[in-house]
């Protein structure tokens, strides 16, 4: 009977605290719900309930798309903002030029996805939007930087620029584009992505950048990179290593981390909450571009590489075709001991898992190698210091009162 009347108390507490708790209602717009979003919103939903569950009742409204319609995007933010909405997700590239041009957000705003630094006006030192409401998850990609890699790997004279018909008239891009060519020798033209009508696109220009393409099925995405491919025209891609797997010459992106952006803005959420103003979270989410180039289209299009290429790209394709048999980037040799030494791929795969499962749920302590790989995990990046600390003893202080060092003097020397 004692057990019983526990149990009860225990199920009348925790009923009592799902009533306590608030209720937050999330609405999400995008461009497009498709197969490329499903996943990112999917593991979205996931995580924002792992971090704010235990804080608020979490309701997710019905996915709002615009389908690359400007007029569209405006309607469906407004109605998010005019309902019972407390926080808005923002997700593609309509609804981030629809969002840029306002002033004003009645409804705590979170913009991720498909943004360029080139579209924001914000500066490298500027850590937070500053603008009551709205934060802006940033990831380190511009079109100019890109194309400035891609001049470097091929001297362009006219490039198209492969964009969806939605934004071919767009002004923000005009200006990006507009600026970049004034300076350099070289000239660009908008050519719009349309599935049927794109055979002779291509007739007066000697590169390809692919900026778009959103709305294409795989068979539609791998037919344009085919006619490309067909013409010789060196290409690049702002959309990551996924499309140079599939055709695209070189990009400069990496693969996307869906679960880097995915835990940011599951914190932001968590954050906007607890009662933080949007204006004050962090603004960008860092990984390190890279340049990927794809070495069978290389060989497919005659695309000269140079020697210089092999130690600052990364190569898909053939593993064995590369510009000299002896040739190989920092990433192979790390990839192929990591391979080969399969006691640290398992302990990688250890780690990887749990992490997975401890995150927020269990608190987590990293020693050394240990405090690396939560950094790692949760999107920070690793980089050498500018002298070797590991293994030199240097004086520690310590707060010795938490309980986690209690017993240590309050300073001692760690190598």
């Amino acid at each position: 009977m004692k057990n019983l009347l526990i149990i009860f108390v225990i199920l009348l507490f925790n009923s009592l605290n799902i009533f306590a708790q608030k209720t937050i209602t999330i609405g999400i717009l995008v461009d497009q719900y498709s197969e490329s979003t499903e996943p990112l919103i999917s593991k979205l939903k996931e995580d924002v309930i792992a971090v704010s569950g235990s804080e608020a009742n979490i309701i997710f409204k019905g996915i709002l798309q615009n389908n690359f319609d400007l007029d569209e995007a405006n309607s469906n933010y407004q109605n998010l903002v005019e309902s019972n909405t407390d926080i808005i997700l923002s997700f593609g590239t309509v609804n981030s030029l629809m969002l840029i041009q306002k002033d004003k957000f009645p409804k705590p705003t979170i913009v991720f996805g498909a943004l360029s630094t080139d579209l924001l006006e914000f500066n490298d030192t500027q850590k937070t939007s500053g603008i009551n409401n709205i934060t802006f998850i940033i990831s380190p990609f511009s079109y100019k930087e890109d194309l400035n890699v891609f001049k470097d790997l091929y001297d362009f004279k006219k490039i198209g620029v492969l964009i969806d018909e939605h934004l071919f008239s767009t002004t923000y891009l005009t200006k990006i584009f507009d600026d970049y060519f004034s300076k350099i020798d070289a000239s660009f033209t908008f050519i719009p992505i349309n599935a049927e009508k794109m055979t002779n696109s291509f007739d007066d220009v000697d590169a390809v950048y692919l900026i778009g393409g959103f709305h294409l099925s795989n068979v539609e995405r791998l037919k344009l990179i085919n006619e490309i491919n067909s013409r010789k025209l060196p290409s690049f891609t702002s959309l990551g290593v996924n499309l140079v797997e599939e055709g695209i010459l070189a990009t400069n992106k990496p693969k996307s981390n869906i679960e880097m952006f995915s835990r940011r803005i599951a914190l932001s959420i968590e954050a906007i909450i607890t009662g933080e103003n949007a204006a004050n979270l962090p603004l960008f989410i860092d990984y390190k571009s890279i340049l990927t180039i794809n070495y069978n289209v290389a060989n497919l299009i005659n695309f000269p590489l140079r020697y210089s290429l092999v130690a600052k790209a990364d190569f898909v394709g053939s593993k064995n075709k590369r510009p000299t048999a002896n040739a190989l980037s920092v990433v192979d040799v790390m990839n192929e001991v990591l391979n080969k030494n399969l006691g640290l791929a398992s302990e990688k795969k250890n780690i990887d898992f749990i992490l997975n499962y401890c995150v927020y749920k269990i608190p987590v302590l990293g020693i050394c190698l240990g405090m690396q790989a939560i950094g790692v995990f949760m999107g920070g990046r690793l980089e050498n210091m500018g002298s070797v600390k590991h293994g030199i003893s240097e004086l520690v202080d310590f707060n010795n009162s938490h309980a986690l060092f209690y017993g240590l003097p309050p300073q001692f020397e760690v190598g």
